[in-house]
């Protein structure tokens, strides 16, 4: 027998060999997926990015109180009392087509008041989405 070490003691002379069959498996699936991505690359369009989000500015929502009815006349968002964020916590999305009742609320004068006492651009908002002012409105006369 060959005098050689022990069962617990390394064979220095071994050791370029165990390390290269240790990275044999790593360096050959480099080498596939290398070849892989070059041949994805050579068929692959060219894209252009797209550009980054631009986020639109914050918008407060214009909240007419009348008769328990709290509303954004732009969006038409209903503030309740069970309602868990505020107006000023969501962002206005703008001018919107109004719900069925909120319409109704607007021809039979529930918002007057308060779009009466508003600023003028609150009026030009009221009569885009269907309001009438009292003056204007023609009451049909009911007989004797």
């Amino acid at each position: 027998m060959k005098p050689g070490p022990g069962p617990h003691e390394e064979d220095i002379a071994a050791q370029p060999f165990s390390l290269q069959g240790y990275l044999l498996a790593s360096r050959f699936k480099a080498a596939v997926t290398v070849d892989r991505r070059e041949e994805e690359d050579a068929e692959a369009p060219v894209v252009e990015p797209n550009p980054p989000p631009v986020l639109a500015p914050y918008r407060a929502h214009t909240i007419v109180k009348g008769s328990k009815l709290h509303l954004c006349l732009a969006c038409g968002y209903l503030l309740t009392a069970r309602a868990r964020r505020g107006p000023e916590n969501v962002r206005c999305p703008g001018v919107q087509r109004l719900k069925v009742f909120v319409k109704q609320a607007l021809a039979l004068g529930v918002l007057d008041v308060p779009i009466l006492e508003g600023r003028a651009t609150l009026r030009a908002l009221a009569l885009t989405q269907g309001w009438e002012h009292p003056d204007t409105m023609v009451y049909p006369l009911e007989p004797d």
